[in-house]
């Protein structure tokens, strides 16, 4: 096969150079979950509930982009990275863009520019540097559950087909009532199904 040091992708009158690197190899098993980047905003209840919750179903790696937090998220982040469970990775900032993007808006704004892109860029890098066979990309305030027992058994008797290369769940939004902020999990017990629902995820 040829081998290539790199590629140059050409857009209008811009010129971009991008590395080339191999993709790992699958790994017999395992259960990735990725996460988008932590910013400071990221509240450490939300995470210990998410990794505890997809460990309960069955995943076994996290990769997580941190950017920038709070201590507790920090401090919460990096036991589990000592429990050997997930991998940080830092996520850079992005610089303004040109003032030549566009004449009728100011871009870039947080949330359509820097975060959603961010967003998108984390999860496709991820699903890359994936070395297990079942991988998720998820936020931190969602979790994938099975009716028909525990999540991953049920995954993998489903992609034992291999025609199926991914199976997609209905979203749902659930409230928990006290919050988790101020009840120590307590509204967990408890939770409350509304009627509204978003873009479905994937277990691949």
């Amino acid at each position: 096969m040829m081998s290539l040091d790199g590629i140059k992708i050409h857009l209008d009158h811009h010129e971009v150079s991008l590395k080339v690197q191999p993709i790992h190899m699958k790994k017999k098993g395992g259960f990735t979950v990725c996460v988008q980047p932590v910013y400071w905003y990221s509240e450490f209840h939300n995470i210990a509930l998410f990794i505890e919750a997809w460990r309960s179903q069955g995943a076994t790696r996290f990769i997580v982009y941190f950017h920038s937090s709070t201590k507790e998220v920090r401090s919460l982040l990096e036991y589990y990275e000592n429990l050997g469970i997930l991998k940080l990775k830092p996520w850079p900032s992005f610089g303004p863009l040109s003032s030549k993007t566009s004449e009728y808006f100011n871009f870039p704004s947080f949330d359509s520019s820097t975060y959603r892109v961010g967003h998108t860029l984390a999860q496709n890098l991820c699903a890359l540097e994936m070395k297990t066979e079942l991988g998720a990309v998820a936020d931190f305030d969602e979790v994938m559950a099975s009716d028909k027992g525990l999540l991953v058994d049920y995954v993998e008797e489903i992609l034992k087909d291999e025609k199926v290369g991914a199976i997609s769940f209905n979203h749902l939004l659930v409230k928990f009532d006290p919050k988790i902020s101020v009840s120590n999990y307590l509204g967990v017990k408890t939770p409350t199904f509304l009627n509204r629902t978003g873009p479905p995820k994937v277990i691949f």
